[in-house]
């Protein structure tokens, strides 16, 4: 749940907020009830796309298809805007080269920084000084011949890697990009879970505790007796549950229990 809440926020604010301009008052947030978020965009320029549309969307918050390959053919046509995919992996790259010359290792691949580094301090030519100039200047042209140099394009890759990992976001892509599938309507009940679909406010997001802010108040009384399939732990609302065998819990807990296939009902 956790990293999920990791992949909404981005979603929203790198990527709907800050990529594509979605005022923040046409965004509604929901949990789904299960382990992940709706996110409902209120805007009329986004209620005519298609499902090619849609997918378009979904490659770009999922980063689908970045690699070194692709990054340098797209930047001999794109302009750099300050935000997207090509500037953030631009920003990206021109700061771990940097790292690099200062003896820091800000990728994995150890042999990769030691030959760099190796090839820009092996000698002092006037060539690799301008070159290295280029390669830690923001913009376009350190692109224009990377791809001659093996060096520099498994550099980019390995750049290019690591940016998507930290800001891409896991999304349901056949459920995006579908235009005929509902909505979970707000305020019903998993089916799996026992928990509300409930509305957050955006800022709220980092706050939200899903399991006590998500479960019903009618399960907020009584106690059902329950016969658990295997030991099982879980924190809800509050208190640390560990349960095993025949047991009696509140009834928030066993309907959750009983829903997502973890005991039977005695």
């Amino acid at each position: 749940m956790k990293e999920v809440k990791k992949h909404t926020h981005r979603l929203i604010n790198k990527f709907l907020i800050g990529y594509l301009n979605i005022e923040p008052d046409n965004i509604k947030l929901y949990f789904s009830g299960g382990r992940g978020y709706h996110v409902h965009v209120m805007d009329l320029s986004v209620y005519d796309m298609n499902s090619d549309q849609r997918r378009e969307v979904s490659n770009l918050v999922r980063g689908e298809g970045l690699n070194a390959r692709g990054f340098l053919e797209n930047v001999s046509r794109e302009h750099f805007t300050g935000k997207g995919w090509i500037s953030d992996i631009d920003e990206a790259f021109v700061k771990y080269v940097g790292m690099i010359m200062d003896g820091e290792n800000p990728i994995e691949d150890k042999n990769l920084i030691n030959n760099f580094r190796k090839y820009f301090t092996s000698d002092e030519s006037e060539r690799k000084r301008e070159r290295l100039r280029v390669l830690m200047t923001p913009g376009e042209e350190k692109y224009k011949r990377m791809e001659k140099s093996k060096l520099e394009a498994e550099l980019l890759e390995n750049v290019i890697g690591k940016v998507k990992r930290e800001n891409a976001c896991e999304i349901d892509e056949p459920v995006s990009t579908d235009i005929h599938r509902l909505i979970r309507f707000p305020y019903s009940l998993h089916g799996k879970t026992g928990f509300q679909v409930c509305e957050i406010k955006l800022e709220d997001l980092n706050s939200f505790n899903p399991l006590v802010e998500s479960i019903p108040e009618t399960f907020m009384e009584g106690e059902l007796r329950v016969s658990m399939s295997k030991k099982f732990n879980i924190e809800m609302m509050n208190r640390n549950w560990s349960l095993d065998g025949e047991m009696e819990v509140p009834t928030y807990l066993g309907m959750y229990l009983l829903l997502s296939g973890r005991a039977k009902l005695e």
